[in-house]
Formats: structure tokens, C-alpha cells, sequence
């Protein structure tokens, strides 16, 4: 299979860059921008009109094409990659949870998740789409029946949406020189070199993606609304937490059980 690419910059074998990428968790003073101050903070049309980390999160370059040498990766190394990855991300969100819901909430994580376990945003993934809820395991029904072609698809679509709602808590993070600006920030590139994993074996797949997530899906007016008060950003990023370690969760458990299936 052909086809062009340029990750994180530089021209190279995909499937290279993507293994040394799952394999190499960068701290955030390396991959994430500094955090503004109020005075310096991009106004929201910029940011709007800014470049989406969820969108080709490898580089690929369209335009150009590269031949892979050799034999197509096997698909049991494309998920374990993925997991891999994963597993990274959720390791590192699983870090400040306690310290985020104790500064933010002056509550322990477990008792926010509970007492907001039914808050959903519609334009986060649904329990159709994500079915299991955070720290319950997928059910073995829905297990036996993922097909790997079409969890690359859905996975890659539901974690855009999740990534929507990320870039946004850092945003507000920002805003407000939040003590978590940071640490959201390293969420989100981790969360992108997770997409890079699926990217990566979509083409390796050779299947046709699909459009991609658009920042429109969640509502001006819910972003910037006059009500939008500090509590109301705070539990927005709750649940957009929540919601980002469920996907992870469940990225993990599908994909891990698909490895005996490929």
C-alpha cells in the first residue's frame, strides 16, 4: 500500500515513527506550548481557526506518496501499539485525578464521578458508542462482537469527539491560569499519539476514513455562554475527564481482547 505522509514534521516510514512514538511518553515541558497569561491568551477566532491536534494527528501529507518496503505490519502489532498507547495516556490521567477533584472540588474523584454520573454531554460520545461507564468493565457480549475494521473507525471518530471537549478545558484552563492548564495539556498530546496509533493502522487496513470530528459539534453558545461561571468550567472538565479515561478504558479492553482475534 502507497501513500504519502510527514509525521510530526519529518518524512519518514510511517509505521517507524509510530512505533518510536508508542514507545516514548514526552513530558510536557517537551510537547506542550508554555501556558499564556491573560494578556497574551489567543483570542477565540484564532483559536478557532487554528489547526485541530485531532485532525491527521501523524502529519500525513496527502500530496506526496511512500511506498512501505517490505510486508504489511502484522495486525497483531497494530494493536498492541494501540494499546500500548493507551495505556500511557490512561496511566498519566489516572495521576492527577485525585489532586484535580480535591483542588477543583474539595472531594474526592470517586464521589464526583457518582454524583454526576448521569451529567452527559450530547456532544461527547454516547453509551451506545462507549457502552460501559468509567471503572466497569466492557461486558463479554459486546467484547466477543468487535470486529477489528470497524472499532479502528469507531475509535478514531469517538476519541475525536473526546478531543473536542479536551482542547476546550485547556482553553478554559488557560483563561483562567488554572493550576491544571498544564497538565490537560500533556492529556491532550497523549490523546493525539493515541490517534496516531489508529490512524496508522487505518492505513495499514487500507480502509476509507471517515470525515472528521469539527469543533462545531459543541455549540458557540456552550462554549462562551455569560453563564459559563468558573463552577461551570470546572464540572465541564469533569465530566470531559471522565468521559477521556472511559474512552481510554475501553480502548484498552476492546483492542486487548481483539489481540487474541488477529
Amino acid at each position: 500500500m502507497s501513500y504519502g505522509l510527514f509525521y510530526l514534521g519529518l518524512k519518514q516510514a510511517l509505521i517507524v515513527s509510530v512505533y518510536l512514538l508508542g514507545f516514548v511518553s514526552v513530558p510536557c515541558s517537551l510537547t506542550a506550548p508554555t501556558v499564556r497569561g491573560n494578556n497574551n491568551v489567543m483570542v477565540d477566532n484564532d483559536r478557532m481557526h487554528s489547526t485541530p491536534k485531532w485532525v491527521n494527528p501523524c502529519n500525513i501529507r496527502h500530496d506526496e506518496e511512500t511506498t512501505f518496503a517490505g510486508e504489511a505490519v502484522p495486525n497483531v502489532d497494530l494493536v498492541t501499539q494501540i494499546v500500548h498507547q493507551a495505556r500511557i495516556a490512561s496511566n498519566y490521567a489516572e495521576q492527577f485525578k485525585e489532586e484535580f477533584a480535591q483542588t477543583m472540588f474539595n472531594t474526592p474523584f470517586e464521589k464526583l464521578h457518582q454524583s454526576w454520573t448521569h451529567v452527559n454531554f450530547n456532544w461527547l460520545p454516547t453509551k451506545e458508542q462507549i457502552p460501559k461507564s468509567l471503572g466497569v468493565p466492557l461486558s463479554n457480549q459486546y467484547l466477543e462482537s468487535v470486529e477489528l475494521d470497524e472499532i479502528l473507525l469507531d475509535a478514531y471518530e469517538n476519541l475525536q469527539r473526546i478531543a473536542v471537549g479536551l482542547e476546550q478545558v485547556v482553553w478554559d484552563q488557560e483563561d483562567e491560569q488554572g493550576p491544571f492548564a498544564d497538565r490537560f495539556m500533556q492529556a491532550e498530546y497523549n490523546l493525539r499519539a493515541l490517534l496516531c496509533e489508529i490512524q496508522t493502522a487505518i492505513y495499514e487496513r487500507g480502509l476509507e476514513m471517515r470525515p472528521d470530528v469539527t469543533r462545531d459539534i459543541m455549540a458557540p453558545d456552550e462554549r462562551n455562554n455569560e453563564n459559563n461561571t468558573k463552577t461551570s468550567k470546572n464540572l465541564r472538565a469533569l465530566i470531559v475527564y471522565r468521559d477521556y479515561m472511559n474512552a481510554l478504558e475501553y480502548v484498552i479492553e476492546s483492542f486487548t481482547h481483539l489481540k487474541s482475534k488477529v
